[in-house]
């Protein structure tokens, strides 16, 4: 007898309960396929399964069809699933990962309902469904469960982090400020509170907390993009054009194609006198947006400087 013929026998001389098992350890091995067709021919097969263990085998379906990327069939068995236990947080999320990766967003939002009508205390739901509603700049709402959320969490300081961010979205800098300050006092550094810090400063006029924020963001994640972007416009409008012009160039390095860092890298040159290497960065972002009024003032100028009038004049235009 062939291995594979010996493994199936294998494992159709299993119980149920041990073939869910095989499936689980299919799942975590990443051969969801495996899993999907044992757990096909188990669960319509056995209908002696206890309630808990067919809930827990079709959770095991519906993430390896997750994996398999057909949320249609993810959300068919894990509706199931949360049928027979309603109240395990983990597969509502599941759930409505599902309906998003099946592009049914009336269901995901459905589902987060039905969700918080089961389990109204988990900080979890009202978290996602916050960022849910945060995506359809329905802000009054986003904030309420996010508020939810950090209250059932014991002000936890992921939590506290999303609600920070929203603040900030929606201009409340200061509470986007105090929030950061809190989570970060009551948990281990995380890059992403100290860039919602320093945008909070920077936004207040806060230049050194701003600027100290964003320095341990890059400390901290020495290739994060966005510190170095977001310090590299902290110095330009603070008028600091040198440190301004080396944060605009490690921004750069880590993301050579960014439009916007070399259009403005490009100005700070320029006003620095550096026009050789200001004018092709210069020219590529006017190509792309030709209403990039500082660029094409500063193209304008370093033309001028440069003798070629017949482009000036043509920029002018």
């Amino acid at each position: 007898m062939s291995h594979l013929l010996t493994t199936l026998a294998l494992i159709f001389s299993l119980s149920s309960v041990e073939q869910l098992k095989v499936a689980h350890a299919y799942l975590i091995r990443g051969e969801p396929a495996k899993a999907v067709k044992l757990l096909d021919e188990t669960l319509e097969a056995d209908k002696t399964l206890k309630s808990k263990q067919k809930a827990d085998g079709l959770e095991t379906l519906g993430i390896a069809h997750l994996q398999l990327k057909d949320g249609q069939k993810a959300a068919q068995a894990l509706e199931k699933s949360v049928a027979l236990a309603p109240g395990n947080e983990k597969r509502w999320l599941l759930l409505a990962m599902a309906y998003d990766l099946a592009s049914k967003p009336a269901l995901i939002h459905d589902t987060y309902q039905r969700a918080l009508s089961q389990l109204p205390k988990s900080p979890e739901l009202h978290r996602a469904y916050g960022m849910l509603k945060l995506e359809d700049e329905d802000i009054p709402v986003a904030l309420k469960h996010l508020n939810k959320s950090v209250k059932l969490s014991l002000r936890s300081p992921d939590f506290l982090m999303d609600l920070a961010y929203v603040q900030l979205r929606v201009g409340a800098y200061a509470k986007a400020r105090d929030l950061a300050l809190e989570a970060l006092s009551k948990g281990p550094d995380m890059v992403d509170l100290y860039q919602i810090l320093g945008d909070a400063n920077a936004a207040l006029e806060s230049f050194k907390p701003a600027e100290r924020a964003y320095l341990k963001a890059i400390q901290l994640s020495p290739t994060y993009f966005q510190a170095h972007y977001h310090l590299a416009l902290l110095y330009q409008a603070n008028e600091k054009l040198s440190e301004s012009k080396n944060a605009f160039q490690k921004a750069r390095q880590i993301q050579p194609d960014h439009l916007k860092t070399k259009a403005l890298l490009g100005v700070i040159l320029a006003r620095l006198g550096d026009d050789k290497e200001a004018m092709p960065l210069l020219e590529e972002a006017l190509k792309v947006d030709p209403n990039f009024k500082k660029g094409r003032a500063a193209l304008i100028k370093i033309y001028e400087r440069a003798n070629l009038m017949q482009k000036a004049n043509a920029l002018r235009k």
